[in-house]
Parts: structure tokens; sequence; C-alpha cells
């Protein structure tokens, strides 16, 4: 097994190693590789159509190409924890046919939503402040 290290060295030239712990989990126990979700930065990196956006505010972000190309997705409920959506995260998901933002996103990445050619639903709240810079 490869194990990632960090090493440091002090002022005096000596050198520490200390193991980098991972940060990524999967949304939640019971859904597990439904969604990847990166600890530190609250970003939901990763999911799939059968992935469910955490409301626990376990995400302040999702990803840039989070979603892209999960052509099952039908439907989205971004929560109210989630301020940002990353450029193309939802980019080519065929058979999206609704969105629903939460009242905290404040900004929406570049082509988040392109080639969703079935979405005939968005809700923006007013809060979006930024769209596709």
């Amino acid at each position: 097994m490869d194990r990632k290290v960090k090493v440091i060295i002090d002022d005096f030239n000596r050198f520490f190693v200390e193991p980098i712990k991972p940060t990524l989990s999967t949304c939640s126990d019971d859904a597990l590789n439904k969604c990847l979700i990166d600890k530190k930065n609250k970003m939901l990196i990763l999911g799939c159509e059968d992935s469910v956006i955490p409301t626990d505010n376990s995400i302040t972000s999702i990803g840039d190409a989070a979603f892209y190309k999960c052509s099952g997705l039908t439907s989205v409920t971004i929560p109210d924890s989630v301020t940002s959506i990353g450029n193309w995260a939802f980019e080519s998901c065929s058979g999206l046919t609704n969105v629903t933002i939460g009242n905290s996103v404040t900004s929406i990445g570049v082509s988040a939503f392109e080639d969703c050619n079935r979405l005939t639903s968005v809700t923006i709240p007013d809060s979006v402040t930024s769209i596709g810079n």
C-alpha cells in the first residue's frame, strides 16, 4: 500500500515525516459509492445518478464537473448549505429535467448546466450574484 507523507524541515534543518491523512469520504455510510466528498474543503467532487446531495452542512460547494455526463440524473435539489456550483458541474446530464437551487448559492460556474437538453425547470434564488464568471 502506498502512503503519502509530508516532510517538514524546521529552522534547525531537522526534518520530520508526518503521514497525510485522507480527507475524502462518501456522502454517508448508507450511500457508499453514491458520491465523493472532500471533507477538508467541504466540496462534493464526484456524484452519480443515484447521488443525494447531503443536507447536513457537510458540503458548501459542488466541484467542477462533479456530475459530468450523469445521463441517468433526472432531478437535483441543491441544499441551502451549498454556496457555489462549480464549472461544468452538471454538464451533459442529458436526463436532467428539474433543478432547484438552495437559497445560499451565490455563484454558478461556467457551463454548469451546458447540454442538459431536457432541462425544463430551474429555480434560481435571488442570492445568486454570479453566473459563469
